[in-house]
């Protein structure tokens, strides 16, 4: 089932999208407020202001619980530990991780050692507690 806005129904920053093509929006009027961009000094520190847009749809999901997340804060976990090889590529992983839990995290590779067959590649940690990946003690 379809869950997000057309285009033609967003407004960013209060004004209406005048046009679309497909990676673009076009505003209809320029936006009048000043958006920071690049580097910013703030009280004396130079920082870096920089807006990122990240595709966090993947056609692979594995979703912990979604009805009390927030007030348990605690999802599902996973750990490879010891040995073994583990292939997680493009995959969305969402409600994962357990607050203030030591080694409770989305992707954990723990002391694996040399696992050269090993791949994280592509993903996508999405409504986590803790820490998304932690990889310690393993060389991919």
């Amino acid at each position: 089932a379809w869950s997000g806005l057309w285009m033609k129904e967003v407004e960013i920053y209060g004004r209406k999208v005048g046009g679309v093509m497909p990676t673009v929006v076009v505003l209809d009027t320029p936006v009048m407020s000043n958006h920071m961009g690049g580097f910013t000094e703030v009280e004396g520190h130079m920082f870096e202001a920089a807006a990122e847009v990240v595709n966090l749809e993947r056609s692979i999901l594995i979703t912990g619980e979604h009805d009390d997340f927030y007030e348990s804060l605690e999802g599902f976990s996973t750990a490879m530990m010891g040995s073994g090889i583990i292939d997680v590529r493009y995959t969305r992983l969402e409600y994962c991780g357990r607050r203030d839990k030591m080694g409770k995290y989305c992707l954990h590779l723990h002391m694996v050692g040399q696992c050269p067959e090993c791949v994280l590649q592509g993903n996508a940690v999405v409504d986590s507690q803790q820490i998304g990946i932690t990889i310690h003690g393993t060389q991919m």
